[in-house]
């Protein structure tokens, strides 16, 4: 859609309402459809539209459609009290975002001090969304992210049910753009985090540090939930996933 790859929306909006309007006069950095770009703005709007079009928010969506049918019953946004000591602590405050608002976020208040642990690292996410958030905020333990990953191996059905249809997980995982499919990077184009992986695998990389990818040709699942905000932002995360998803590539064999 040619947006920004981010910014800091809270400094001016407070509300997903607000957001929306956020979103729309922000300049877009890119005429629709000639460049990939992955933007939170993109994928904030996503979630807005989701919830537009269904009346429900997608925690709600996501808990009805996906975590409840594959039993991930520690998957979710905005984790209860019994589920924080499974979370990992983040950032101490959001001192990464807050050296990058320039002067607005010297003035702006509400900023985070203490460790952020059991809530979403994300600022726009924190701030404006309550946490739900179509880019940020949800938590998953490895065991559970493995029973999703498997789910679209075995082409959207899980325990004798076609919870998705074939047709859409191959269209999700199909090029729609340079080196994506719906939601999802595609091996093929070359990204670093795919290394040593077969060009039909497909995956995704966090912020904080974590990654997933699916590679349907060997039936293998690579999950790295490392933490690369705990205590403070550090660089370097790129070539850890990078090494860490061609080990693993390497130690599972050649395809075939």
């Amino acid at each position: 859609m040619g947006s920004p790859p981010g910014l800091p929306l809270y400094l001016r909006a407070h509300s997903p309402d607000e957001y929306l309007v956020a979103i729309a006069q922000t300049e877009l950095v890119a005429p629709p459809g000639t460049q990939v770009i992955y933007s939170d703005l993109g994928f904030i709007l996503l979630g807005e539209i989701v919830r537009s079009l269904t009346g429900h928010d997608i925690a709600t969506l996501a808990r009805r459609e996906v975590f409840a049918p594959l039993s991930m019953r520690a998957t979710c946004f905005r984790p209860p009290p019994d589920l924080r000591p499974r979370s990992a602590a983040t950032e101490r405050g959001n001192a990464f975002e807050r050296s990058r608002a320039g002067p607005p976020g010297a003035r702006y208040t509400p900023w985070r001090e203490a460790v952020i642990w059991g809530e979403v690292h994300d600022g726009n996410a924190f701030y404006g969304l309550e946490g739900i958030a179509g880019h940020a905020g949800l938590f998953a333990p490895a065991d559970e992210l493995a029973r999703f990953a498997q789910f679209w191996l075995d082409h959207g059905r899980w325990e004798g049910r076609q919870l998705l249809p074939s047709s859409l997980v191959s269209e999700a995982t199909r090029p729609q753009a340079p080196g994506r499919g719906l939601g999802w990077m595609l091996a093929f184009s070359g990204t670093a985090a795919a290394r040593g992986l077969h060009p039909t695998a497909y995956g995704h990389t966090g912020f904080t540090g974590t990654s997933l990818w699916i590679d349907p040709e060997r039936e293998l699942v690579i999950i790295l939930l490392a933490n690369r905000v705990h205590p403070v932002v550090r660089d370097g995360i790129e070539a850890v996933r990078a090494a860490f998803t061609e080990a693993v590539a390497r130690a599972a064999g050649e395809v075939g």
